[in-house]
């Protein structure tokens, strides 16, 4: 379901407990609202009842207890055939005994003494986890309004349970397996806890609302149309020894049937073939992918993006024109001719169009062609002389000067207690498929005129490129309630994005490794850090669609087609909601790439379930996805040797997994 920021209300669940005498419910099934059932389970002292009116559940109930020898409450419950979440806010618990409890429950039956499991709101004890009529976890104190949230996994038997006192930020109280088969049941629950607290048998009434009992994400065998897990063997690549510097492939684009790819390289290989290539090269986007002549010699200072250097960054054609190419980066020459940082060349020659002017104050770091302009992002402050337009700016792509599309008047950068020195730049940018709307992602606070972090959508469909309203409190600072600032060490996170075939879904992957303030380790991840994500494409402020955290890898880069959404950086796992730098319960191992279900979220895995679809080597990551009509092409390094694609050697660098 989509969640847009207007649409937080939600009717009222009300569950009211009371301890019954072993009678069914006083009303019929049918009033409550489909596939709500309530029941009394282990024969209670006093019958329960329920009644449903205007959104609003009251339920009476009563019992002993839900631990040793007893097992006497009021449930409210619905079948569960398959791997299911079930969240609810306790607003409210009459306190019967200390020990009453109310809260969401996972049992094989409604039998008395059928294996369960259960988190518990309780007067005197605080938030309790408990299973087995003998095991509890206790969890934090609280305050009403309580959010309570249990995942049962059936293949495993995982169950595992989380408390929040937002609804946005949730701690784990504890996990656990259970033998437990499907069809099984999962719900509401009340006991009172009495007679045997010592006191009067009386009732306990908690009310809930929020509810809800979702499918836990879970992987699924990816559909027909997605493209292949078994990449072309005889595409261009780096080398591969794990004794020479790292190098790395930045960006890869598509003009006519040529592939131009760019980035820290001096050698590419192809079979037995060795070409000596400077940080640029082409070659056929068809088999047998044959390198070209082309190799303009571009000079400057080099590095990766894991070390702060900059690189020949980004590489972009205009209006379909493939005879010249625009380049941006961080370098000096083109075949002998002096530039600074962007630089227009002939794909033939190879050498500077000198009627491009073509002198960047800092490095460029994002080129895009939109209509007739060439849009350019980076680090600099001024274009050939023009300051007017720091960190983006819209370029005549004949002369190289600003053509006055945008003014945008990027500033600010993230400030927080501890953060590492950051500077104001612009990093990405993805064109809608329709052509007029452009996602920008970098480090800035405000942009034309309004507050935007991390990322904000340019409408480029006028005559000049204004800001829509597309943004989110997830990733604005909108909104406090939502842990937006990543780790200290990696505050600006949303570095790729994507578009869904129908412009309707933004996809973001991002880095940050964990919410800043938050706990490591085997714990619950929340925010936006280190994980990708869907947001529905309306020009208003959003909320997510889905999340799938990698637990704490990074993600580089993102692209989409009509059956998934491919997401690569140097992540070893998906799925991974509930650990930070290791597999947790529900997770999957899917090292260096993945496929999700665009509409949940959820990882495509093997054949047999157990690890994720795709693969590939993690090295420093990933920086660049790209769907064509052949196929996904995917741009890495070979850090640490790293040259495995899909199980296919000698793939560093670059590859291309086709359409079936």
């Amino acid at each position: 379901m989509r969640k847009y920021l207007a649409m937080l209300g939600t009717a009222a669940l009300v569950v009211t407990g009371l301890c019954g005498l072993g009678a069914q419910s006083a009303y019929a099934d049918g009033t409550l609202p489909s596939p709500w059932t309530d029941t009394d389970v282990g024969s209670p002292a006093i019958a329960g009842s329920a009644s449903y009116s205007n959104g609003v559940f009251t339920v009476n109930g009563n019992g002993v207890d839900i631990w040793g020898s007893s097992d006497q409450f009021n449930y409210v419950y619905q079948p569960m055939t398959g791997d299911e979440s079930i969240v609810a806010r306790v607003t409210s618990q009459t306190a019967a005994d200390p020990w009453s409890k109310a809260g969401v429950m996972v049992k094989q039956s409604t039998t008395a003494g059928s294996t369960y499991a259960l988190l518990a709101v309780t007067p005197g004890n605080g938030i309790s986890f408990q299973y087995g009529f003998n095991q509890y976890t206790s969890g934090t104190s609280y305050t009403f309004p309580a959010w309570l949230k249990m995942t049962f996994l059936g293949a495993s038997g995982t169950v595992i349970a989380y408390s929040s006192p937002d609804g946005i930020n949730w701690a784990e109280v504890g996990s656990t397996t259970i033998s437990m088969a499907y069809p099984a049941t999962i719900g509401l629950f009340s006991t009172s806890h009495t007679p045997d607290g010592g006191g009067p048998n009386v009732l306990s009434t908690a009310t809930f609302d929020n509810v809800s009992v979702t499918p836990a994400p879970t992987g699924e065998q990816p559909p027909a149309g997605v493209v292949s897990n078994v990449p072309a063997g005889n595409t261009p690549h780096l080398k591969t020894t794990e004794d020479n510097p790292t190098e790395q492939i930045r960006q890869l684009v598509q003009c006519g049937n040529t592939m131009y790819a760019v980035g820290t390289f001096t050698t590419i290989i192809r079979q037995s073939s060795s070409y000596t290539r400077y940080n640029i090269f082409s070659f056929s986007a068809t088999a047998p992918y044959t390198v070209t002549s082309w190799a303009p010699d571009v000079v400057g200072t080099y590095g990766t993006t894991s070390d702060a250097s900059d690189t020949l960054n980004t590489i972009a054609f205009v209006n379909g024109n493939c005879q010249d190419a625009y380049i941006g980066g961080k370098f000096t020459s083109v075949n002998g001719t002096t530039v600074a940082n962007i630089a227009e060349i002939d794909t033939t020659t190879g050498n500077v169009v000198t009627t491009f002017a073509s002198k960047a104050s800092g490095a460029v770091q994002t080129l895009l062609g939109v209509g007739n302009h060439l849009l350019v992002g980076g680090r600099f402050t001024g274009i050939n002389g023009d300051t007017n337009d720091p960190y983006m700016v819209s370029l005549n792509p004949v002369t190289g000067v600003s053509d006055g599309f945008l003014h945008l008047n990027i500033s600010g950068s993230y400030n927080y207690p501890g953060v590492a020195t950051n500077t104001t730049q612009v990093y990405n940018q993805q064109l809608s498929h329709g052509g007029t709307l452009d996602l920008v992602e970098g480090d800035f606070t405000s942009v034309g005129g309004l507050p935007r972090q991390q990322m904000f959508m340019l409408n480029v469909g006028g005559s000049s490129a204004t800001v829509t309203g597309w943004t989110s409190p997830e990733f604005d600072g909108s909104n406090p309630a939502y842990p937006y600032q990543c780790a200290t060490v990696e505050p600006f996170y949303i570095q790729a994005a994507a578009w869904s075939p129908d412009d309707s879904t933004v996809y973001i992957g991002t880095t940050g490794y964990h919410p800043n303030g938050y706990p490591v380790g085997q714990t619950p991840r929340t925010g936006l850090c280190d994980a990708a994500a869907a947001f529905p494409a309306t020009q208003t402020s959003v909320l997510h669609e889905w999340v799938n955290y990698t637990g704490c890898d990074s993600l580089y880069s993102a692209a989409a087609d009509a059956h998934a959404a491919y997401f690569a950086g140097h992540e070893r796992f998906s799925m991974n909601s509930n650990d930070c730098d290791g597999l947790g319960a529900g997770g999957y191992n899917a090292p260096g790439m993945e496929g999700l279900d665009p509409a949940n979220g959820n990882l495509y895995v093997s054949a047999d379930g157990s690890v994720g679809y795709y693969s590939r080597d993690q090295g420093l990551g990933a920086d660049d996805e790209l769907v064509t009509s052949a196929g996904l092409w995917i741009a890495s390094d070979n850090f640490d040797g790293s040259q495995m694609c899909g199980g296919v050697q000698n793939l560093s660098g670059i590859c291309f997994l086709p359409y079936s």
